[in-house]
């Protein structure tokens, strides 16, 4: 499906974060074509992915090198699946592994809100900081666990990034959105780039979407190749 440009839209009306946080979408299930580089200081790998989302429900992530399937990862709220190729690997628990990987703690409906471009987690008005920032404002929430600070567009109320600290697990996530799209009037981003930081390990991860389809019915198959070895993640 051909995306549209984001419309935008007045902005005199937004005085207050929770006028940031209303941008929820409503589908029942995406289809998400991309292209994807994955880079951390030990490779670089340039891949073609499927990501199927029954929203609030599953996902399903397929990863393709050269047309070949190399790792599929079915995610639900309770649990965490994929399997690898190149090492004949699998695991089978819950997101710690998504949470190491990424650089901060995550869980299904934060995973959910970084794919569809939204804020990993909506946070009441009078627990945030809310300040004005270059094109746009920032909304900043401070706890004992993270600093989440939220850069918003005004034009758009688009979230151009977001940053989620975690000082004493000496972890940082930057995820940032240079563009939107619109796709059957819905607006999903065309590009994720993710940045995560923890401890000396750095990993940068650059999703570009090539096509959105949305309530369409999808199947999510998932199933381990026999003779793979489980992984156990401590």
């Amino acid at each position: 499906m051909e995306p549209k440009e984001t419309p935008v839209v007045a902005v005199d009306t937004l005085r207050s974060p929770e006028d940031y946080f209303v941008n929820k979408l409503n589908f029942t299930t995406a289809y998400i074509k991309c292209n994807a580089h994955f880079e951390t200081e030990k490779q670089s790998q340039q891949v073609t992915a499927e990501i199927k989302i029954k929203k609030d429900e599953k996902i399903i992530i397929s990863v393709r090198f050269l047309g070949i399937t190399m790792a599929k990862a079915l995610i639900t709220p309770t649990q965490v699946q994929y399997y690898e190729k190149l090492n004949s690997n699998y695991f089978d628990g819950n997101f710690e592994a998504i949470s190491q990987f990424a650089g901060t703690d995550l869980d299904f409906q934060k995973l959910q809100n970084v794919l569809l471009g939204q804020a990993i987690q909506d946070f009441p008005v009078n627990e945030c900081k809310f300040d004005k920032a270059e094109n746009g404002v920032k909304i900043e929430k401070n706890s004992a666990s993270a600093l989440i600070t939220y850069f918003f567009n005004s034009a758009n109320r688009r979230l151009q990034k977001q940053i989620i600290q975690q000082q004493a697990q000496d972890r940082l996530l930057t995820v940032s959105y240079p563009k939107f799209s619109s796709y059957n009037n819905l607006i999903f981003p065309v590009n994720i780039q993710l940045n995560a930081v923890q401890k000396q390990a750095k990993m940068n991860l650059n999703i570009e979407y090539t096509d959105v389809t949305l309530n369409e019915e999808l199947s999510f198959p998932y199933a381990v190749p026999s003779g793979y070895k489980r992984i156990v993640i401590n």
